[in-house]
């Protein structure tokens, strides 16, 4: 390879190669390491891909389009509908693509495709004209890119110096003025962001990313209702946008906009069907709007692509109970174990509803009928030591949990166990339990709410009162708890009147 012909550094280049074979992807990263690149971070699929392109700076992509989870049409369009570095070099390597598939590749962005197999030469070629393309030596080009690459490593004031750079060159350049933007706003000046945005939109009204970073920083400044507006008008410029669809959606149902929201993410379905983020919006707007059987209908289509996930039915559970319809749960759960390729999650979920409806006896049949089969199935087993603690057995439900906390140390479990240990006025114990629960998960208010309850036990009614406060301040509710702190206040004044008098 001639090395000085090239009009970038490789070595200086960051390239990130996408493909769920581990055979073609370790070939393409020979090729691409002969090259003269270092920096190379290899994705089995494009989940992976989205979660490094939300935090690193890329260069270059070698991306297979189609994969399971997430194809490489999915990752195109994240990269396309993205305010800034939506242009970066992305060559598709496939083993076959039809010519829809072209065309679109092609409208999202890719710049050359290659059908697999293909030669080491012949990936080289593409790379070649890819990045010699990108780093053509155009004055405001070039500072605008650096400018982006800036902004995506975190640099923003360097980033903002950049950007106004590429002004000074092109001073109508829309995307330097977005890019400007987002990098006022991190740094904050976001008063001068917003103007500048609205003064965008006012001259260029078909510019959607305009609208989106607008929107973004709307939404970052908790200005949702505003934020609302500038995404439905980028979503009216450039409506083939699902993500971005799914989250106006979903500020839409925060709302209480249910019917809005449908539309919204029905439009993100029309581009990917099988968006799963999607269909559970829609499940969870159909129960909004009170048409259960519609809601539990997208829930089950979620299943059906993600056979494994558990969400699903738990969101449809929580919607016929709280629709006051705890039998559609009962019969929803009980069709699903007769289907289900992993029948303990779905017993183990029906033995949580039990136990919600304080169907113990029930809920037991089901968990013994998990543990014959699986003894050591730590979350039966802690709904077995909760059903114990529940009627009294207490006893019985210590060795039980003290199992749970080692085969499953969650916050939760170890705070089952303090629960348990509070009512057996073991103080020691129970601390030590909720100190674990603290460290695995340090902001859970059940945790305090037990913590003060501790403390009452022993009447240290300052700290109580405190611990209490904080369990408010994590979302603990003020009508439950708010008479327990004014109870541990009064106390202590008692205690300190009797010391006085």
């Amino acid at each position: 390879m001639a090395i000085q012909k090239l009009r970038f550094d490789p070595a200086a280049l960051t390239v990130l190669i996408v493909d769920d074979h581990d055979p073609i992807r370790k070939a393409i990263k020979r090729v691409i390491s002969h090259m003269g690149f270092i920096n190379i971070i290899e994705c089995f699929d494009g989940a992976d891909a989205l979660r490094v392109l939300k935090s690193t700076s890329i260069d270059l992509i070698v991306l297979d389009l189609y994969m399971k989870r997430v194809t490489g049409i999915d990752v195109l369009q994240h990269i396309n509908d993205r305010s800034i570095a939506s242009d970066i070099p992305v060559i598709v390597v496939t083993g076959e693509a039809s010519k829809e598939d072209i065309v679109k590749v092609a409208s999202l962005g890719a710049i050359e495709y290659l059908l697999k197999p293909f030669q080491a030469h012949e990936l080289e070629k593409k790379i070649l004209s890819a990045l010699n393309s990108y780093h053509a030596p155009i004055a405001s080009i070039e500072s605008l890119h650096r400018a982006e690459k800036l902004f995506a490593t975190g640099r923003y004031f360097e980033s903002l110096e950049a950007y106004e750079q590429t002004l000074d060159l092109e001073p109508e350049s829309c995307r330097a003025s977005v890019g400007r933007a987002l990098a006022l706003s991190k740094v904050d000046r976001t008063v001068e962001a917003l103007a500048i945005l609205r003064d965008l939109v006012q001259k260029s009204p078909s510019y959607h990313k305009a609208y989106r970073a607008l929107g973004d920083i709307l939404l970052a400044s908790h200005k949702s209702d505003e934020a609302l507006t500038a995404m439905r008008q980028e979503l009216e410029i450039n409506p083939k946008q699902p993500e971005r669809q799914i989250q106006l959606a979903r500020l839409l149902l925060q709302h209480d906009n249910p019917t809005d929201a449908i539309v919204h993410f029905r439009a993100a379905l029309r581009v990917s069907p099988k968006n799963t983020g999607a269909l559970m919006g829609l499940g969870h707007s159909y129960a909004a709007q009170g048409n259960l059987d519609k809601s539990i209908y997208y829930f089950h289509r979620v299943r059906r692509y993600l056979p494994n996930a558990l969400k699903p039915l738990e969101a449809a559970v929580k919607h016929c109970i709280e629709a006051g319809e705890p039998k559609k749960a009962e019969y929803l759960l009980k069709d699903e174990r007769k289907i289900s390729a992993d029948k303990n999650e779905v017993s183990t979920l029906l033995a949580s509803f039990y136990l919600q409806q304080k169907r113990n006896e029930e809920a037991l049949a089901v968990v013994r009928e998990i543990l014959q089969k699986t003894p050591e199935h730590a979350q039966a087993l802690r709904i077995c030591g909760n059903i114990h603690l529940h009627n009294g057995d207490l006893n019985e439900a210590l060795p039980i949990l003290q199992r749970v906390v080692k085969l499953l140390p969650t916050a939760d479990a170890f705070n089952n166990l303090a629960e348990l240990l509070i009512l057996m006025r073991q103080v020691p114990a129970s601390l030590e339990a909720l100190n674990e629960s603290i460290r695995i998960e340090p902001n859970k208010a059940k945790t305090f709410i037990l913590l003060a309850q501790v403390h009452v036990m022993t009447q240290q009614w300052l700290k109580a009162a405190q611990l209490y406060m904080r369990a408010l301040q994590l979302g603990a509710s003020e009508a439950k708890y708010g008479p327990e702190i004014m109870e541990c206040a009064q106390r202590r004044l008692q205690r300190q009147q009797k010391m006085t008098a």
